[in-house]
């Protein structure tokens, strides 16, 4: 037997409270506010179904498709009066700009779009007593539109501030110290690392290059003297997962305290590091047997049978030699790890009345 199939849905999620979505700015550098609708998306899939030798064997070959718009993003380069960012670069643009609360409070959030497609492969089969399954995909994530607002008012006012800190005076007449003018340069460089750090196209951080899944249960057949019982095995395994990218400072081996440009920023957010690919077993048996009137199961499940104790690490941080900051940034090492689950026996019972 031979099938095809096709499906497509629509999606969406309620915003959360917090900061106003950005939805545009004032040629003063004030933003103009708005609320945030849901975030909405859709998703198809397609694919084929086989059937052969009346039902022994079955597989499926599916292709998935989906897009999420207008998800909440925070990663905004705000910063602060004291942290390089939009904010301290109005803060250090004279009187007039340091005196606007309205300009050094500012507080927005924006959103982004998501990608996500992959292939997906299963097949199943039955002979006499004995069932396999396996499974196995291969998931593909990517941003596809990133802070558009933010971006849009980053473009209109860096080659604002840029003019100011180059000439030395806003466009109010007023004069700008050395130090405000560093740290306007500054801002305007953390900005647009922020900017290329995120560049359309960077896989999602926990994206696993593929997972899959391979299970065996056998039933002893009713003539047998183990009739009733039943004896399972599973494999699982997940590949390696993106966890983040490489700084630029170790990308490109950049001295201590030389700042990336933002061309490095944009590459390094393509150099990925991975969390290692894992593998975990489970084993199950049960008995069926009916007692009086009423049908009786007993079953005793081993997760993690082989008691697998490796740490899944969820983050990297970066080292100098000896710890000493005038020594350039050397490599990355792992932190912020979580625990497979370690071995566990259960035993379950069930009755039907």
């Amino acid at each position: 037997m031979f099938g095809v199939f096709y499906n497509w849905s629509k999606n969406f999620a309620p915003p959360t409270s917090g900061a106003a979505k950005i939805i545009g700015f004032n040629p003063d550098g004030t933003f103009i506010g708005g609320a945030f609708g849901a975030t909405t998306g859709h998703s198809k899939e397609y694919g084929v179904r086989f059937s052969f030798l009346d039902g022994m064997i079955s597989a499926e070959a599916r292709k998935y498709d989906s897009l999420q718009i207008d998800r909440i993003d925070g990663g905004v380069p705000l910063g602060s009066t004291t942290a390089d960012g939009i904010i301290r670069a109005w803060a250090n643009s004279g009187p007039t700009y340091a005196n606007n609360s309205t300009l050094t409070t500012m507080s927005w959030r924006d959103v982004g779009a998501l990608t996500a497609e992959g292939y997906e492969y299963q097949i199943t089969a039955n002979v006499k007593g004995l069932r396999l399954q396996a499974n196995y995909s291969l998931p593909k994530t990517a941003s596809a539109d990133v802070r558009p607002g933010t971006l849009a008012y980053v473009n209109n006012f860096i080659p604002i501030w840029q003019k100011w800190a180059s000439t030395g005076m806003n466009d109010k007449g007023e004069a700008l110290l050395p130090a405000e003018i560093q740290n306007i340069n500054s801002s305007i460089l953390n900005i647009q690392n922020n900017v290329a750090g995120s560049a359309p196209g960077t896989v999602n951080n926990g994206t696993n290059k593929w997972t899959g899944s391979l299970a065996a249960t056998y039933q002893f057949a009713r003539e047998s003297a183990l009739k009733g019982f039943s004896i399972g095995w599973g494999i699982n395994g997940r590949g390696e997962r993106k966890t983040g990218s490489i700084p630029p400072a170790i990308l490109y081996n950049l001295p201590p305290n030389v700042p990336a440009t933002p061309q490095q920023n944009r590459d390094a957010a393509f150099a990925y590091f991975y969390a290692p690919s894992y593998y975990t077993q489970d084993m199950n048996m049960a008995y069926r047997r009916k007692f009086g009137k009423y049908n009786w199961r007993f079953q005793l499940n081993v997760s993690n049978l082989t008691d697998v104790k490796d740490l899944i690490f969820n983050n990297y941080q970066t080292y100098r030699v000896k710890g000493d900051a005038n020594n350039p940034l050397s490599g990355l090492y792992p932190t912020s790890y979580t625990w497979l689950d370690p071995r566990k026996i259960s035993l379950t019972t069930a009755v039907a009345f």
